[in-house]
């Protein structure tokens, strides 16, 4: 954990790729907002949102939680969060353990781009009580980029075609926090398939994007 004020501490940890994640949470009983950092093509990932954090607790005049998330392989997350896990499942149950030591009012996921995507799909794996993204890709199907003939995030989706994450995926509706079904990775649940990674759907149909 990492002291708020502590500027040159936070610099230091931004600077070091090994380090996927930052907690900072001295509030307990305050709501908690886990961010993701979005793509870097030009270096690694940086993490998200500290600054506009701060400002929005001094505005509003609410002291708030903050898990600090980056991907610093630019793999949209698929392939886990350094000191958190290697693959989404593991991801998540790590943050469910971080959360119920934290024991916020609330959960919010944030992100944009690759952030947004994985705020979407941690958000729907931890039962988040908001999600807020921005500009996030809804599916990583190249079959289906090529379909939709849009290719700007094609290279991206055909290198997870040629790794896929240890664990291949599909969330369905059924499987959903909540649910009386919980969610499997052997999912059977009529019209759901085993897809190349792990995939936010809307629809119960296969081969239909989100």
């Amino acid at each position: 954990m990492m002291a708020r004020s502590d500027n040159r501490q936070f610099e230091v940890a931004q600077a070091d790729p090994d380090i996927g994640y930052i907690v900072d949470a001295p509030h307990e009983g305050a709501p908690l907002v886990i961010t993701f950092g979005f793509v870097d093509w030009m270096a690694f990932p940086r993490f998200d949102f500290a600054g506009r954090l701060r400002k929005l607790e001094v505005t509003a005049g609410q002291p708030l939680n903050h898990i600090l998330i980056r991907d610093t392989a630019n793999f949209w997350y698929q392939h886990g969060v350094s000191g958190l896990g290697r693959d989404v499942d593991a991801v998540a149950a790590s943050l469910r353990r971080i959360i119920a030591d934290i024991r916020p009012t609330s959960v919010c996921t944030v992100g944009q781009s690759m952030g947004g995507y994985a705020a979407i799909l941690f958000g729907t794996l931890l039962g988040a009580d908001q999600v807020l993204a921005f500009g996030p890709l809804s599916y990583l199907r190249s079959d289906w980029a090529r379909r939709d003939g849009d290719t700007r995030w094609l290279r991206v989706m055909e290198t997870l075609d040629r790794y896929p994450p240890p664990d291949r995926t599909t969330i369905c509706p059924r499987c959903l926090p909540g649910s009386r079904r919980r969610r499997s990775t052997s999912c059977s649940a009529p019209g759901q398939r085993r897809m190349a990674a792990p995939i936010w759907m809307r629809s119960m149909r296969a081969g239909s994007p989100a």
